[in-house]
């Protein structure tokens, strides 16, 4: 039971997602404006930073 799960989830799932195309990562535009803005990677945080702030150097 667990290798035919395994199987579905490696074969049968990236190819309906690569036939869906985009349609399979559009989101209602209401729907969008209630879920949180989520920022892993710390993008905003870099757009936000002033201009006149240093990088940090190493440490040696």
């Amino acid at each position: 039971m667990a290798i035919d799960a395994f199987a579905v989830r490696m074969t049968l799932v990236p190819a309906v997602l690569a036939l869906a195309g985009r349609g399979a990562w559009w989101l209602p535009a209401r729907l969008g404006r209630i879920l949180p803005d989520l920022d892993v990677e710390g993008t905003s945080l870099q757009k936000t930073a002033p201009a006149d702030r240093k990088e940090p150097q190493p440490v040696s």
